[in-house]
């Protein structure tokens, strides 16, 4: 019957764009760009998250959240997950030679690379040949990635802690983690999921949400990055409830590298004349 069929359909473009995703990361079309993460007290460039592109050469942009899946199920993540790491250390030794400030960039790590015994490698190997300070580089990852494989991805993450690399931990709240799961998590960054951040102002509920996660994020020292911010009205009730930084379409789209790079510097004139100013 129908069902049947349009099952069909659906997975032979899955098997389709899965093999497509193969060949397109192996002829390079893959591309990373980078969505810009503000402080909020300041409005200056704190970082930005690196986010994975591919458009297709028949049917267009493909979304991450299509592609991604894909790859996870191949275990072809492991590879663009490790590509990912150095293109980012590349581009961002590059910014740092030309004296700009990008803050720490955010790479997305899925489950599949934290059962990976040699993830530590991945990730420190490109930093070093790169010669990035380590804290350059945050890994986002879910409370549900961690929760699939828990006490190796803890490892992971701690080993990389100590050379000095970031975490921050995505969709927190959303899953079924417990705080005092939450408390062993090795992290240096809170994020408020976007799902949070799209029902501020829809009433008291969803407002006490995002105020908890930001409260919590103080009371362990961690930072709250809040992404998926869209309107003056988030933006003002984060500021308000001393969220400490932000990402979304109210600053920037995610950006390609070129274009990344001329906002960080122009960011950067911004401030440097801004500090002049405070001189005079």
């Amino acid at each position: 019957g129908l069902v049947g069929s349009e099952m069909c359909i659906r997975d032979s473009r899955k098997i389709g764009l899965e093999r497509d995703l193969r060949r397109a990361f192996l002829k390079r079309e893959l591309e990373v760009h980078y969505q810009p993460q503000f402080e909020i007290a300041s409005g200056e460039v704190a970082g930005a998250e690196a986010l994975l592109r591919w458009n297709h050469p028949t049917e267009g942009p493909v979304s991450p959240g299509e592609f991604i899946p894909l790859a996870e199920e191949s275990g072809l993540i492991v590879e663009i997950g490790a590509w990912v790491v150095e293109r980012v250390c590349e581009d961002l030794r590059e910014i740092l030679d030309r004296r700009m400030h990008p803050g720490s960039v955010s790479v997305n790590v899925s489950a599949r690379q934290l059962r990976d015994a040699g993830f530590h490698d991945t990730v420190m190997d490109p930093i070093r040949r790169f010669g990035i300070h380590p804290p350059y580089m945050q890994l986002e990852v879910t409370e549900t990635a961690v929760a699939q494989n828990r006490d190796t991805a803890i490892a992971l993450l701690d080993s990389l802690r100590r050379e000095g690399v970031r975490v921050a931990i995505d969709d927190f709240g959303t899953g079924y983690s417990s705080l005092s799961y939450l408390q062993q998590m090795p992290l240096d960054v809170i994020k408020v999921d976007k799902s949070f951040v799209d029902e501020i102002g829809n009433g008291v509920t969803s407002d006490n949400i995002c105020r908890t996660v930001i409260r919590m994020a103080q009371g362990m020292g961690k930072k709250s990055i809040a992404e998926g911010v869209e309107t003056r009205e988030q933006l003002d009730f984060l500021r308000e409830n001393g969220c400490d930084q932000a990402q979304g379409w109210y600053f920037s789209k995610a950006l390609s590298k070129e274009a990344f790079f001329e906002f960080v510097e122009q960011q950067d004139l911004h401030t440097q004349r801004r500090k002049a100013l405070e001189i005079l």
